[in-house]
């Protein structure tokens, strides 16, 4: 070889060495090759037909991949999500604090099905309403009569009408003796009505007749008494589930209520009133005056919200000062509705 040729090859072999990495050369496709067909993907994405996946909500669906691809186990692809299936996170979080609060939201008592009885042994403008039955059966001393023999009552009622829309109307049956069952007997009615009423007050009017109608071994021996009278009850507690009810009557009625000298007789027309005051959802206590005498009553109440009881004591006359002098009394009475549960107003 020349000198002159192997200056050339030795000047073009220093060329190839030097030249830097950023001169490499770049892959173009070959215009006179045909292109070739996109690679199918072994993911398994596809797009969901029709729509713009830029402006619908999408969601994960398997798909199928084509035949001789391995694709992966779990493949997806992008489709639209139905409007109902959408879920509204804000909504959820409602939801769920709506629930919270109802199963945090402390739970109402069961209805009163009694009370404790503060009515003082008188009359009072409470008697029952449509669907009430009651029964009582009492026990009681000799006072100064019946030559120390102790004996008994009883008597059965029921109820009609509202007295906070129209006039509700009681009816009683009463037993006069245990000792001589039912060999003497009358009835009585009382009616009542709503003067005001609200959750922390109400006015009630109501009148009857004793002894309306007797039969038996004593049929004229007692008239009847016809009587008015008009309760006040008020609430003490406005807060809490025990409202602590206070309340007054007061009536002007028959002989029942007047005076008796010692040979059992005196006027024929008297007055009374009564005030009672729940202690407790379970005990009450109550005071009564009338021409008879004064009278103390203690009543209690041992399941409120689960047996319409009650068992009263009560001290008729505690200062002798009528001819049947000082008598107690106990008496068991048990009562519901036949309509409904609970009482229709505070009392």
């Amino acid at each position: 070889m020349s000198a002159l040729g192997c200056r050339l090859l030795l000047a073009w072999a220093l060329l190839v060495e030097l030249t830097p990495l950023s001169l490499a050369l770049e892959w173009q496709p070959d215009p006179s090759r045909p292109a070739a067909a996109p690679r199918a993907s072994t993911t398994g994405w596809r797009p969901a037909p029709g729509g713009s996946q830029a402006t619908e909500r999408l969601r994960w669906n398997r798909s199928s991949p084509p035949d001789g691809v391995v694709a992966a186990p779990m493949g997806l692809a992008w489709q639209p999500v139905p409007a109902g299936e959408v879920i509204d996170l804000q909504a959820e979080l409602e939801r769920e604090a709506l629930a919270r609060a109802l199963e945090e939201e402390p739970k109402l008592p069961p209805p009163l099905l009694a009370s404790p009885y503060i009515g003082g042994g008188l009359p009072t403008a409470y008697t029952a309403a449509a669907g009430d039955w009651w029964a009582a059966l009492s026990g009681g001393t000799p006072g100064n009569l019946r030559g120390g023999v102790v004996d008994g009552s009883a008597s059965v009622g029921v109820g009609f009408g509202n007295a906070f829309k129209t006039l509700s109307l009681g009816l009683t049956w009463n037993v006069g003796s245990i000792n001589f069952l039912n060999a003497n007997g009358g009835f009585d009615a009382a009616l009542s009505r709503a003067l005001y009423t609200s959750p922390g007050f109400e006015l009630m009017v109501g009148g009857g007749a004793m002894n309306l109608w007797e039969y038996g071994n004593e049929v004229g021996s007692y008239f009847p008494n016809l009587y008015g009278v008009v309760s006040a009850s008020t609430v003490l507690r406005k807060r809490g589930d025990f409202k602590q009810v206070l309340t007054f009557s007061g009536g002007v009625g028959g002989n029942n209520f007047a005076y008796l000298n010692a040979d059992f007789t005196g006027p024929t027309t008297g007055y009374f009133a009564a005030a009672g005051l729940e202690l407790s959802r379970h005990f009450g206590t109550s005071i009564g005056y009338s021409g008879r005498g004064s009278n103390i009553s203690l009543s209690y109440v041992p399941f409120p919200r689960q047996v319409p009881l009650s068992v009263n004591l009560l001290a008729a006359d505690v200062f002798n000062s009528s001819p049947y002098g000082t008598i107690g009394i106990l008496t068991l009475a048990f009562g519901g509705n036949l309509l409904r549960q609970g009482r229709y107003s505070f009392w």
